[in-house]
């Protein structure tokens, strides 16, 4: 980045006075391809193709395992024959469709930054959705596999 700053100051020095304006134009091009140039890099390099495939492992057996954990949930409030009220079920159901969704959505051989972060917060959902259901019944507390944030 400094990099780039230097460019675009060095610019306007070679340009002088007289074509300032023109030179800040040019600098600030420089500056912003290089910076597009950066970011392209870490998400499409072997670097960032590395992070993402090791995220991808990992919310996919987050979600996995979150699947299992919501059999549990469901077994112990039909065992329990625990009594949910409306705003309990939609609860519920909310979480059994942000699994859903962040299954549909881990299939993707590559998961880009923002879908990771998308699928994310659809797991943490899950999981507060269960803890907000284990304040009231006696359910299972997740204790499954969380995948670095």
């Amino acid at each position: 980045m400094r990099r780039l700053f230097g460019l675009g100051i060095l610019a306007l020095l070679i340009a002088g006075c007289q074509g300032a304006p023109q030179a800040v134009d040019t600098g600030a091009q420089a500056i912003g391809k290089g910076v597009e140039g950066l970011g392209r890099a870490a998400t499409e390099g072997v670097v960032g193709r590395l992070l993402t495939d090791r995220s991808r492992t990992d919310l996919l057996r987050e979600q996995r395992e979150l699947g299992e954990h919501m059999g549990k949930v469901e077994g112990a409030i039909l065992q329990g024959r625990l009594l949910l009220s409306d705003r309990e079920r939609r609860i519920l159901q909310d979480a059994k469709d942000s699994l859903a969704a962040a299954g549909r959505q881990l299939e993707a051989p590559r998961i880009p930054l923002e879908l990771g972060l998308r699928v994310q917060a659809e797991l943490d959902k899950v999981r507060e959705a269960f803890s907000v259901l284990r304040q009231r019944h006696n359910i299972p507390a997740y204790s499954g596999f969380v995948a670095t944030r």
